[in-house]
This record gives C-alpha cells, sequence and structure tokens, in this order.
C-alpha cells in the first residue's frame, strides 16, 4: 500500500506504520511524516522533543493526555499551544518530563 502527501516522496505505510492498530495513531504519524518530510531542522528536532514528551507520558500512565494531544494536533491546531496546554495539567511530572517540557 502506497500513500502520496503533497510533495512528499511514495512512501510505504505499512513498513512505517507498523505496530499501529488504532485510526488515531496512525493518522497522527502520517501528520508527522507530511509535516516533517520538506522541513528544516529546527522543525524536525521539535517533533522529536514532542515524541519523547509522549513517551514520558505514556510511562507515567497519562494515556488520555496522549490521545488529547493527538487528536487536536490531527484537528489542525497549532502543535506548541497543543503540548503547552495539556502538560499543564499534568501536576507530578517527574525530572525527566519537566526537562522536556522547558524544552518546548
Amino acid at each position: 500500500m502506497i500513500i502520496r502527501f503533497g510533495g512528499m516522496k511514495n512512501i510505504d505505510v505499512i513498513k512505517v506504520m507498523e505496530g499501529y492498530d488504532r485510526e488515531l495513531d496512525f493518522t497522527y504519524k502520517a501528520h508527522i511524516l507530511q509535516t516533517t518530510s520538506e522541513s528544516n531542522m529546527d522543525v524536525r528536532r521539535r517533533w522529536v522533543t514532542y515524541e519523547k514528551i509522549l513517551d514520558e507520558m505514556v510511562i507515567i500512565g497519562e494515556y488520555k493526555k496522549v490521545d488529547e494531544i493527538k487528536y487536536r494536533i490531527t484537528d489542525g491546531e497549532s502543535d506548541k499551544e497543543v503540548f503547552t496546554e495539556v502538560l499543564k495539567k499534568i501536576k507530578d511530572k517527574g525530572v525527566r518530563l519537566n526537562l522536556l517540557t522547558n524544552s518546548i
């Protein structure tokens, strides 16, 4: 199965999206690929930071907030605003999540 995003090279979605069972996860990853495919390094670094933040949120059990972020971003909201707003709702972030939050 091959999908073509505007201006982007063909990507074998099955290989890129392995392990993603939910439509939300698939849509979110497709959005990231489209956003970063022809972006500069600053944008790509920002998205790497976002992925680390989501990983930390999963580790501390904030699954609903992870889904909220994914839904809001795929609905077209500003990634920086979404992450900032959702992260403010988490009281006990831990050291690593605090450091990542401050790097946004």
